[in-house]
C-alpha cells in the first residue's frame, strides 16, 4: 500500500476592489508632521502626530476617550493618547486588509487657544497589509494519519469560521475531510475565538494511499471582513 502523500495547498478566493486614485499625501503641511509618514502598516504599529503648538491642556496628556485631531478613510480603529501638549500617538488596532488608509485633519480642527489649524491639504497615506494565510509546512511522503499542520495569518480570524473554511480535500476523488482547529498560546483564554496563529488536523484519521491537499476557500479575516485576495 502507498504512503499518503500530503502536499499543501492554499486556494485563496477573492475579490478585486477598484477606487479611484486618490491626491497626493502632504504629510508636512502647516508644520504638522507624523511619523512614519507613508509605507505598510499592520495592527499594533504606532503613528506619531505632531504640532507646531500645543494642541490640549496638560491635564489632557495621556487620558483616553479624547477627539482624534484626525481622520481616516477608510476607518483605522486604535487609541489615541495625547503624549504632551503638542504630540499625540494613534495605536493601530484595526484595519482594512489591503486598503490604502488616508488620514486628514479633523474639519475645524482648533489649538488649545481656539485658534484654527492652518494646515491645507494635510494627508497622509499608508497600505494596510493583504490578508494572507502562511505555513511553514511543505510537502511530505511519509506522514500519520492525523497531521497537525500550523498555519499564519496577517490578521485575526475567527476560529470558528477557519474550521468552516479550511479542509483536507482528496485529490483525485475532491472529498472533504474536516478539520479540528488547535489554538497555541501563551495566554489560557478558553473562550478566545479569534487567533493569528492556530493549527488544524483532520477530526477523523485520513485514508492511507491517497494524495491530499489542505485547502483555504472563503476564509474572511475577523474584523474588517475582507477575503482573501
Amino acid at each position: 500500500m502507498k504512503r499518503a502523500v500530503i502536499p499543501l495547498i492554499c486556494v485563496l478566493v477573492g475579490l478585486s476592489h477598484a477606487s479611484a486614485a486618490p491626491k497626493e499625501a502632504n504629510a508636512d503641511a502647516g508644520g504638522v508632521e507624523i511619523q512614519p509618514s507613508e509605507g505598510e502598516i499592520a495592527p499594533g504599529d504606532e503613528l506619531t502626530i505632531t504640532f507646531p503648538t500645543a494642541m490640549v491642556s496638560a491635564d489632557k496628556i495621556d487620558m483616553g476617550e479624547q477627539p482624534y485631531p484626525f481622520v481616516t478613510q477608510p476607518k483605522m480603529d486604535g487609541k489615541f493618547l495625547w503624549k504632551s501638549q503638542t504630540e499625540g500617538v494613534f495605536t493601530v488596532r484595526g484595519l482594512v486588509a489591503g486598503a490604502r488608509h488616508r488620514l486628514t485633519l479633523a474639519r475645524d480642527l482648533k489649538d488649545a487657544n481656539g485658534k484654527r489649524v492652518d494646515a491645507p491639504g494635510w494627508s497622509a497615506e499608508f497600505t494596510a497589509k493583504e490578508f494572507s494565510i502562511t505555513t511553514d509546512f511543505e510537502e511530505h511522503k511519509t506522514l500519520n494519519a492525523q497531521p497537525q499542520i500550523a498555519l499564519s495569518s496577517t490578521y485575526d480570524v475567527r476560529l470558528a469560521e477557519v474550521a468552516e473554511h479550511v479542509y483536507f480535500q482528496d485529490r483525485d476523488s475532491r472529498q472533504r475531510f474536516p478539520v479540528d482547529v488547535i489554538l497555541w498560546s501563551a495566554e489560557k483564554i478558553p473562550d478566545k475565538i479569534e487567533a493569528q496563529e492556530f493549527n488544524v488536523v483532520p477530526r477523523q484519521p485520513l485514508p492511507a494511499g491517497r494524495t491530499y491537499d489542505l485547502i483555504v476557500n472563503g476564509l474572511l479575516d475577523a474584523k474588517s471582513r475582507r477575503p482573501l485576495p
